[in-house]
């Protein structure tokens, strides 16, 4: 387990850092870390999170700001893995969707994932606010529309709506026992880690709303310096790893 160096949230170089302070309604507070990861060799474990584990609800934000971007293959930002059909991960692809980020989310046999482009600046001049939100519990007639009620991301507080293959299923893998690893997947020899930095990384047991991840959003958006106390939520989130701070 690596702990990693620090960078200064200062260098947020994509955010205006409008006056004001935080957004929502949420309370700001002050962040100064982050944690790197090298992309060789450094992660970090969280240990099993049983609120990801067979579950109908659950959210997972964070920052992040890559170093460098993989050429030929895919790197691990976050991953709870169990096998290809059970898993939960987010990462950074290569190839045609050089600056993309992918969200992937599996179960029992079926794979469903949503991906979008990392918006301008380029990603390695800037940070970024991931959000994954996953509601088993939406039905609709369409696949593809439950597909995307029931697993949606966003980056910088903006909603895409991803393409899937397969159906998402309406509870998550069953993952008990599997740790929730950041930079790296949990097999030997392991895919390319993540290369850049992290921070403020929360898990929820329940699927944050759009307005929650403006809000969460907003607070950093409005000042770079500060970031959203996530105690302050109307149900905080059952982890919160500050990275540094």
């Amino acid at each position: 387990m690596y702990l990693g160096n620090t960078l200064t949230i200062p260098n947020i170089a994509n955010l205006p850092g409008k006056p004001g302070g935080g957004g929502g309604g949420l309370e700001s507070i002050a962040n100064n870390f982050s944690m790197q990861f090298n992309g060789i060799d450094e992660y970090f474990n969280a240990g099993d999170i049983t609120e990801l584990n067979s579950v109908t609800n659950y959210s997972i934000t964070f920052w992040f700001k890559p170093s460098s971007l993989p050429v030929s293959s895919t790197q691990f930002i976050l991953s709870k893995f169990f096998a290809n059909g059970d898993r939960i991960e987010i990462t950074l692809s290569s190839g045609a969707t050089l600056n993309s980020l992918a969200f992937i989310n599996s179960s029992s046999n079926s794979l469903s994932f949503t991906q979008q482009p990392l918006p301008t600046p380029a990603p390695t001049s800037g940070w970024y606010h991931v959000a994954m939100v996953y509601d088993g519990t939406f039905t609709d007639a369409d696949p593809l529309t439950q597909n995307r009620g029931r697993l949606k991301h966003y980056i910088n507080a903006n909603y895409v709506p991803g393409s899937f293959s397969g159906t998402q299923n309406a509870q998550s893998a069953s993952l008990g026992g599997k740790i929730l690893s950041l930079a790296k997947r949990q097999t030997n020899p392991p895919p390319a880690l993540f290369n850049g930095y992290m921070d403020e990384v929360a898990v929820y047991d329940y699927s944050l709303s759009s307005s929650d991840v403006q809000a969460i959003f907003d607070v950093t958006d409005n000042d770079p310096t500060q970031t959203a106390d996530l105690s302050t939520l109307s149900t905080p989130p059952v982890v919160w790893y500050r990275m540094g701070d």
